[in-house]
């Protein structure tokens, strides 16, 4: 019966690709050539997930050596650009629900990957714990949508991570990093989070959600009064890697 229901909504309602529009005959959520542009296998940092060139070994990078950054990885969809970068510009839209949803199954897909190769993999998941970065309050009255959030209770559904919502709190109202230059940006966030109910931490590996890392200056931050408080590890878990001084330009590479 279910079957035969999901049939006749198809044939009403013909299932799409979430970017392009282009009608698919499967249950997947993009079509082959959206998937493969938005999913890249690139030669990156193993650390902060930076594109590094093909030659250069890519246990670290220039980056990572330079910055004192709190957090232990970066994993990531690609970098922000091309097809990926426009799919995260319009999944800011409120309306852009489904969009969401379909990046954050791709994100969680990618974390499944991850987690499957990892040696203490069952270790790892009974520790782990997803969050997302937040907004300060005042962001919920402009009628914006919640990116991070909305990627971060999808990917928590998909894995079955437990999904904790409100336990890192915004408490001022930060300048939008994107507008800073890339110097400024540490500044802009310095003991502008506050994490709540500590004890429910301790030991675990928190899975940090955002739609992009840039500077990285926003997760070193959260991850640094995190690990205050003997979290045992950070993954931040983003849709894309930005990279370069062009996105250090525009607000929509925040952080």
């Amino acid at each position: 019966m279910r079957d035969s229901a999901k049939a006749l909504a198809d044939l009403v309602c013909p299932p799409e690709c979430l970017f392009c529009r282009r009608l698919l005959s499967s249950d997947r959520m993009f079509c082959q050539d959206c998937h493969e542009r938005l999913v890249s296998s690139y030669h990156h940092c193993l650390r902060c997930a930076a594109p590094v060139p093909p030659v250069v070994p890519n246990a670290d990078c220039i980056k990572c050596r330079k910055a004192n950054w709190r957090f232990d990885r970066v994993l990531a969809l690609g970098p922000y650009r091309g097809r990926l970068r426009e799919a995260i510009i319009r999944m800011k839209q409120p309306h852009e629900t489904l969009l969401r949803r379909g990046i954050a199954a791709l994100m969680a897909g990618k974390l499944d990957s991850v987690v499957m190769s990892h040696a203490g993999s069952q270790e790892l998941c009974q520790h782990t714990v997803v969050t997302s970065v937040p907004n300060h309050w005042t962001h919920a009255m402009l009628g914006a949508a919640d990116t991070a959030g909305e990627l971060a209770a999808e990917i928590a559904k998909r894995t079955g991570f437990p999904l904790m919502t409100g336990m890192i709190r915004r408490t001022r109202n930060t300048s939008k990093q994107g507008m800073l230059s890339w110097s400024e940006r540490t500044k802009n966030v310095h003991d502008a989070f506050q994490i709540r109910d500590p004890d429910k931490l301790k030991e675990r590996h928190v899975m940090l959600v955002d739609d992009v890392l840039t500077s990285g200056a926003t997760a070193a931050e959260i991850a640094r009064r995190l690990k205050k408080h003997q979290v045992a590890a950070v993954t931040v878990l983003v849709a894309a890697r930005g990279t370069g001084t062009r996105e250090a330009n525009t607000s929509l590479a925040d952080p």
